[in-house]
């Protein structure tokens, strides 16, 4: 049974999770490998788990629902399950179809690419931003409007200390087209695997594909613990920025005036 917690100082959150029915299973492709690190919840509920690296999960919910069972990861196509598909099976295997989405695409010379970065910060405050326990669908972060067309290199992210053994934190970007429409724009996952350190340090996030940030578009950048190795947690500097605060699998969120802040690295195209 997962349980989530979430907690940010100044203000706190706080999202628990029980169950009474547990089912359990693997999330594959369709070549049969195994899937890490997609969600699986149940569609319009706080509730969820994380698939692991073998793509295998465990998922207790209240056994008085008859909702879809809702499976997401960046790299492939949503899926849902029907209450009629895991009612009477407590082993599944879900398979996911792989998205099928253009890279957009880059015909320019190395000399017409100048240097550019975007310290996206904001007051610093005295508390953390903290992400502690077990991994959760549960991710955070601000909001950023660029003044030029960007091709973005990297995203840095500081961090006071971590003391879980191991964790991976997961970064998604999100172009905001409505205050009800976001759209993922990654095609492939950005990981980040961070060991037990007290010191500070930085997360150095790099794109493995071309990401680009237009001209006076709004984006939504966020942070998500997706695997931990230990009891423990990861905390960061907490800054007056206007964060989002969003169930990854769900879409359910809420606005917050303190968070985290990024720092964007790209080249201006």
């Amino acid at each position: 049974m997962k349980k989530y917690i979430f907690i940010l100082f100044l203000p706190c959150f706080c999202l628990l999770s029980y169950g009474q029915i547990t089912i359990e299973g693997q999330v594959v492709n369709k070549t049969g490998l195994p899937i890490a690190h997609a969600s699986i919840g149940l569609e319009n509920d706080s509730t969820g788990t994380i698939s692991d690296l073998n793509g295998n999960f465990k998922y207790t919910f209240n056994s008085n629902s008859n909702k879809f069972i809702k499976v997401t990861h960046v790299s492939y196509m949503t899926k849902l399950l029907p209450y009629s598909t895991y009612s009477d099976r407590h082993k599944l295997t879900i398979e996911l179809t792989d998205k099928n989405v253009a890279l957009p695409e880059l015909s320019i010379s190395a000399n017409a690419l100048k240097p550019k970065g975007r310290v996206n910060k904001g007051l610093r405050l005295p508390s953390d931003v903290k992400f502690s326990g077990e991994a959760n669908n549960m991710e955070c972060g601000p909001f950023i409007k660029s003044r030029k067309k960007i091709l973005i290199n990297d995203i840095i992210i500081k961090v006071k200390e971590c003391t879980y053994t191991e964790c991976t934190l997961s970064v998604n970007i999100y172009k905001i087209n409505s205050k009800s429409n976001m759209i993922n724009i990654l095609n492939k996952p950005l990981y980040y695997n961070a060991k037990r350190n007290t010191n500070k340090f930085d997360l150095n996030i790099r794109p493995i594909e071309n990401i680009i940030q237009e001209k006076g578009q709004k984006y939504y950048i966020s942070l998500r613990l997706v695997d931990e190795k230990s009891d423990g947690h990861i905390s960061f500097p907490l800054y007056m920025k206007h964060n989002l605060v969003r169930d990854y699998t769900n879409g359910n969120r809420h606005s917050i005036p303190v968070g985290l802040s990024f720092s964007v690295i790209g080249k201006e195209i």
